[in-house]
């Protein structure tokens, strides 16, 4: 089969099985993150359109008039493309306007001026989790708005991100600062934290086309991130939980499926060039592919260290079988294909 082909077959068994099941992992603030980006994926794929309008109506986000509150959408953002998709931008526009107004103004800021995750702990720190939905949802409002000051603002975040958390060394980003004493970085980069940023990245790519120098600001940061953790892929193809220690970590197909993702979307659109990119492409789908069974259960994807407070529940811990970030990076590496 050809690449294409096998993306089609990948896809179809992943949706089969993630429509067919309950997914655990939504938390006490009613944050659906993983089911909701499944579903994006699904919408991007069009495929189960009717199965997440069934969903989006049980979560009372069909209402153009309505939009769900900023701290219930830190990693994900299923409503814009739900009515991008119904031709529906216009009328949904005021709402969405409106959240991400309130999230630029309500967020709480480091004193570097990075934005805090809102959540349970008793602690605010950066998270680069939510950083990639941020910018997105900003990328998203300028488009819709033709404002440039929320893309403006969205490009900040990732210069200040990256002055906080960028490991010199390795290039790869810290998952936090601000959750440990003595306002310590978290101790080490993360494979899906670094997906989710290029993630991020070459999504904003496309909003900010109008603005060359916001665009190639972007670029100039993907095409950066990308180059270094090309050189931290292993030989099978994959990139490991600890991203920059894979000899004592195990292979994570979510972090790897991210970063394949936003490697063949670059590649797709010629936001990168060269052999070590399609060789690093074809190395991870190789092995990413090999992740799924006959049911559509996805294989050796991790669960979410949050902050990563300490690493030592990560030093070789293989990751279960059918965990539900997955799911959906699986699904946005078969999308990355057939775009």
């Amino acid at each position: 089969m050809t690449k294409q082909e096998e993306a089609v077959v990948l896809a179809d068994k992943i949706a089969r099985n993630f429509t067919n099941r309950t997914i655990v992992g939504s938390d006490r603030y009613g944050n659906n993150y993983e089911n909701e980006l499944a579903y994006e994926a699904l919408l991007s794929l069009r495929l189960y359109i009717n199965t997440i309008e069934r969903y989006m109506q049980s979560e009372g986000m069909l209402d153009v008039n309505t939009a769900k509150t900023w701290k219930f959408q830190l990693f994900h953002d299923i409503a814009y493309p739900w009515f991008e998709y119904k031709n529906q931008l216009q009328d949904f526009k005021a709402p969405y306007v409106q959240v991400t107004d309130n999230w630029i103004n309500e967020v709480v800021r480091r004193e570097s001026g990075t934005i805090t995750y809102y959540g349970p702990q008793p602690l605010l720190g950066s998270l680069i989790d939510m950083l990639q939905a941020y910018m997105l949802r900003l990328c998203r409002t300028a488009q819709l708005t033709n404002d440039q000051s929320y893309a403006e603002e969205a490009v900040n975040q990732y210069r200040l991100y990256r002055t906080e958390l960028r490991n010199e060394i390795s290039g790869c980003f810290h998952q936090g600062k601000g959750w440990l004493e003595n306002d310590t970085l978290s101790p080490s980069p993360w494979s899906r934290g670094q997906g989710w940023i290029v993630h991020g990245l070459v999504h904003c790519l496309t909003l900010v086309e109008c603005w060359p120098n916001l665009h190639d600001e972007l670029l100039c940061y993907l095409n950066e991130l990308l180059s270094d953790l090309v050189k931290l892929q292993t030989e099978s193809g994959f990139w490991h939980q600890l991203i920059d220690r894979p000899n004592e970590s195990y292979p994570d197909t979510s972090g790897s499926a991210l970063i394949f993702e936003a490697i063949q979307i670059s590649l797709n659109k010629n936001y990168i060039t060269g052999e070590k990119y399609s060789i690093a492409a074809d190395k991870a789908w190789n092995i990413l592919k090999q992740q799924i069974d006959d049911e559509g259960f996805v294989d050796q994807a991790c669960n979410g260290p949050g902050t990563i407070w300490e690493i030592e529940p990560w030093l070789n811990t293989k990751a279960p079988k059918g965990e539900p970030h997955g799911i959906f990076a699986m699904l946005f590496a078969c999308r990355a294909i057939l775009q």
